[in-house]
């Protein structure tokens, strides 16, 4: 795969040649980048009509990202698009080539008979081979891969207690602020040597933030930004029935829809909730094994509870660390949870038109199921057969 994308790159070959395709997202961001670089803000009209300018013919949404994605924006609108985007695919590859390795460290396989090497390429092939998530989000040029190779890198530096490599990774994955502020938060509350770099990467990343918003006037550019946001569910692709969590199965059931906010205050609930188990458990979560699967069961919840599409449950994908400790039910709920999620797509493909007509309804469901049981399997973990 690094070879294939290096060599595209070289020949300076677009990767989506036919019929002018440009992925999805990442038009998004490189969009953003020409803007800021340009002194003006992504959340007003000149987006959309830059879009319509660089892409003619293509759908352009609102910007819905955070400001601080301003620094990496920037650098992708440094080159012309299809150059950017190779880079980006590029780069994308071989985050998740980093991730693999970072999982196959994590592994206690790895020390054992396994060996780091033979598991990482067993854990790649299974990201590329088996699981849709990882090559749609490289289709469409989702953030999705960076986002796993830095939640990855965050799990290693809580098993080494490398206070600076935390504070990197949550500067990274702060820019999926719905994914990680939960996880900041129970780092901050459960992980007593966390709470500087916590606080520090938070610091970086509100400085960012403002940056990204303009000195001149940040309160309007941060009400435009929000003003875009409670446009995101308006799209036919962001309707809760083509997303997954409980906002899916409200939908599915015709309930009242709930904002994605009040799913945000669920998991910093769930958190605290996760916190007074672990105390009455006497669990120690400043132990490196113990922070660690803290971390696995507030990202798979968290990937569980908030509206998200299929690429975003790669970031669940560590709970399968879990299966060297799992025995029994737990280890057979983790394998179905995983194959379920890996494989949303191909099994709606075949249920197409069964049920539900759209497909994507199919995977919405399984993608929940998915995450439900992944979620279920290392809370178990994490209570109880951590402590024993």
């Amino acid at each position: 795969m690094l070879l294939f994308a290096v060599t595209l790159v070289a020949l300076k070959e677009p990767i989506f040649p036919s019929n002018g395709y440009f992925p999805i997202d990442f038009k998004y961001f490189w969009l953003s980048g020409q803007i800021w670089l340009g002194g003006e803000t992504p959340y007003g009209e000149a987006f959309a009509a830059l879009g319509a300018e660089t892409f003619p013919g293509e759908k352009i949404n609102p910007f819905f990202y955070p400001p601080n994605w301003w620094p990496l924006a920037a650098l992708t609108a440094l080159t012309d698009p299809n150059t950017a985007e190779n880079i980006w695919a590029l780069a994308s590859v071989a985050a998740l080539a980093l991730a693999a390795w970072h999982l196959a460290g994590l592994s206690q396989s790895a020390r054992t008979a396994i060996g780091r090497l033979r598991l990482f390429v067993l854990i790649l092939f299974v990201l590329v081979v088996f699981s849709h998530s990882a090559p749609i989000a490289l289709h469409i040029g989702q953030p999705t891969l960076f986002l796993l190779c830095a939640f990855t890198s965050l799990l290693l530096a809580l098993r080494d207690h490398n206070r600076l490599q935390l504070m990197l990774a949550l500067v990274v994955l702060l820019l999926k602020p719905q994914f990680s502020l939960p996880l900041s938060f129970a780092l901050f509350v459960c992980v007593s040597w966390a709470r500087i770099p916590v606080l520090i990467a938070g610091l970086f990343t509100g400085v960012l933030a403002l940056l990204g918003l303009g000195l001149s006037a940040p309160v309007d550019v941060f009400s435009q930004f929000l003003d875009n946001v409670a446009l995101y569910n308006g799209f036919p692709e962001n309707w809760p029935i083509h997303m997954a969590g409980p906002l899916f199965a409200f939908a599915l059931l015709g309930l009242p829809e709930i904002s994605a906010f009040v799913w945000l205050g669920l998991s910093f609930l769930a958190v605290l909730a996760i916190a007074v188990l672990a105390r009455r458990q006497n669990l120690d979560l400043t132990q490196s094994a113990s922070s660690v699967d803290l971390a696995i069961l507030v990202a798979a919840l968290t990937i569980f509870l908030m509206p998200t599409h299929n690429p975003d449950t790669l970031l669940a994908m560590p709970a399968l660390l879990m299966l060297e400790r799992a025995i029994g039910v737990k280890r057979i709920l983790l394998l179905i949870g995983a194959m379920l999620v890996m494989r949303a797509f191909s099994v709606s493909t075949m249920l197409e038109g069964f049920i539900f007509a759209e497909k994507t309804v199919w995977v919405g469901l399984l993608d929940s199921v998915g995450t439900l049981l992944l979620a279920y399997v290392c809370a178990a973990m994490f209570l109880r057969a951590r402590s024993a």
